[in-house]
């Protein structure tokens, strides 16, 4: 089995900087994406060096914080005053939001590649993958960072993960946090949309040993490819400014640094990749 162990959101905030720069030197974490339009940015680029043997992407943000791009570029996107990013809770008051176009293509473009030439200008090279964030279901976001990871040659997650047919190590394990409901789900897709994932009560929920036993389970199957995906972090105040995904960061750090998940991997003899192997 082959396990690409990966946490969004790297330069959202100092804190999750930190913790995923623990999680590099005491855990399993190989690949993060960073954000490029966020005040600690240039504190989460200056840690890169330092390990070369991390997988350093990019998450396309158009949803939190100021955006890159010209903001009149951007009128669907940015609020025109303040140049910061319209947030969801904002969008979905409009009660026309069901027949607009939530991820303009053409706008979403435009600030993907300003957002990709800012990371060349201060890594010093291309993203390593491109990585969508915060409503991604959304298709013309989709499809918009699609072409532009063709255009920049930079591999695109989502074509990856269905290119090598990945698993996805949390769908047990997000069944199993509502075992005790007595809830069933026909499938992956349902229970998402029926589990309150940011409620405090599913955020604090252990995630260490519903995991492995995903990972077993997948082991047992033959499954070659897993995908572990995770939001790392320490809890700070500004955190809870940007994200409703906050006090289970400091659960995915803590099980990304688990003694029993990093003995599980080395029992079976897992190999730990990145997107350098794919």
């Amino acid at each position: 089995m082959k396990i690409l162990v990966q946490s969004d959101d790297y330069g959202l905030t100092r804190a999750i900087v930190d913790a995923s720069c623990d999680a590099f030197e005491n855990g399993i974490l190989k690949n993060t994406g960073i954000f490029m339009n966020m005040p600690s940015t240039e504190y989460a680029v200056s840690k890169i060096e330092k390990y070369p043997d991390i997988c350093f992407g990019i998450d396309i943000n158009v949803s939190t914080g100021p955006c890159i791009a010209e903001k009149a570029l951007l009128p669907n996107l940015v609020n025109q005053e303040t140049g910061e990013f319209i947030q969801v809770s904002e969008r979905i008051k409009d009660p026309e939001f069901s027949k607009k176009c939530f991820r303009p293509y053409g706008e979403v473009v435009i600030e993907a590649c300003a957002q990709i030439e800012k990371f060349v200008s201060m890594v010093g090279k291309k993203p390593e993958y491109i990585q969508t964030h915060s409503s991604s279901g959304e298709h013309e976001y989709l499809e918009a960072l699609s072409d532009v990871s063709k255009k920049y040659d930079i591999k695109y997650k989502i074509d990856i993960c269905e290119r090598y047919g990945f698993k996805i190590a949390q769908e047990f394990a997000l069944f199993e946090k509502n075992m005790d409901k007595k809830v069933e789900y026909a499938n992956a897709k349902e229970a998402q949309q029926k589990f309150n994932t940011f409620s405090l009560e599913n955020q604090m929920l252990d995630e260490v040993e519903p995991t492995i036993r995903g990972l077993q389970k997948l082991l047992v199957e033959g499954v070659e490819f897993v995908f572990l995906g995770s939001h790392c972090g320490w809890v700070s105040a500004d955190l809870f400014r940007y994200s409703r995904c906050d006090i289970n960061r400091a659960f995915d750090h803590e099980l990304l640094t688990s003694k029993k998940i990093i003995e599980w991997i080395k029992k079976n003899n897992v190999q730990l990749i990145t997107y350098r192997d794919l």
